[in-house]
């Protein structure tokens, strides 16, 4: 994608030939790499969270559960750090909030308390501005689209 067709020239330079390179979700103004899902518009690169797992017809373990065997500074840091994950990797705000919610929704019903994570969330983001800067929105804003709080 935007590479004049580079990448396949120089493939099995750099690509075993017992490697079979597969070409994806690709179109000519969108692609999925590694997890992101890109896509031209107006010249310019839109991208966004992508986890081919969303796709399969069947439900994931995703995540930890508070009721296994781990500390709860690992719960909620699991929690944090794909939020993070979540923010760093989405250009736009209605890309970030169905993907950012998700992840709440879910660590709720793996047993996080509502209070706990959006205080970690909210910790997380002013440690972090520069990950969530894209979206031109105050923390708080960002919470309550999350949250519904």
């Amino acid at each position: 994608m935007n590479d004049g067709g580079e990448f396949g020239r120089s493939s099995p330079e750099i690509y075993s030939p017992e490697l079979e390179l597969k070409k994806e979700n690709l179109t000519d103004d969108s692609a999925t790499f590694l997890c992101l899902s890109i896509k031209i518009e107006d010249r310019r690169f839109i991208y966004k969270l992508y986890d081919k797992r969303d796709d399969f017809p069947f439900f994931i373990v995703r995540m930890p559960h508070m009721s296994s065997n781990i500390p709860q500074s690992i719960f909620y840091s699991a929690l944090v750090g794909e939020f993070l994950r979540i923010g760093r990797s989405t250009l736009r705000f209605e890309d970030f909030v169905p993907k950012a919610k998700e992840l709440f929704d879910r660590m709720l019903t793996q047993g996080a308390k509502a209070s706990v994570s959006r205080k970690m969330i909210l910790k997380i983001m002013s440690k972090h501005p520069e990950d969530f800067v894209q979206f031109k929105t105050e923390h708080e804003e960002i919470l309550k689209s999350v949250t519904n709080v």
